[in-house]
């Protein structure tokens, strides 16, 4: 492994940018196969009433669970939300904006206090997909 490409090794330039992308990748699977026995057991020890992304690592978390953390940065800076209805995404903390790197809209807390979970679709038409501009304006 660390040997030169040409003498038959794999050339892994930066360990610990390899092993952020595998911690990642379990992250990725916590997320997208909730019932698999990984991300039952970990929903069940440290985020039994949030999200995989919501999760901190509250008091003494496991070595694992620490490290799944770290991938988990890496894997937010690539995630965005596809909208649909709304009804899931946060209005102020999700990354649904799209740009070269997805984030959260910019606010004035005096006009629009950050309380309460508001969802991306308490701003549009019922039904019809649509943004309400009086909202939006607000």
């Amino acid at each position: 492994m660390c040997r030169s490409k040409h003498d038959g090794g794999m050339v892994f330039r930066r360990f610990e940018h390899f092993n952020q992308v595998l911690l990642a990748k379990i992250g990725w699977r916590i997320l997208n196969e909730p019932q698999s026995l990984l991300a039952q057991v970990y929903k069940g020890k440290y985020f039994s009433t949030r999200t995989f992304l919501t999760a901190t690592a509250r008091s003494r978390p496991s070595w694992g669970w620490q490290s799944i953390l770290h991938g988990r940065q890496l894997l937010e800076l690539g995630l965005r939300w596809q909208i649909g209805k709304g009804q899931k995404a946060s209005l102020l903390r999700s990354s649904w904006i799209p740009d070269l790197h997805p984030h959260p809209p910019v606010y004035n807390p005096q006009v629009l206090p950050d309380e309460g979970d508001m969802h991306v679709a308490e701003v549009l038409y019922q039904g019809e997909g649509r943004w309400c501009d009086s909202k939006l304006n607000q």
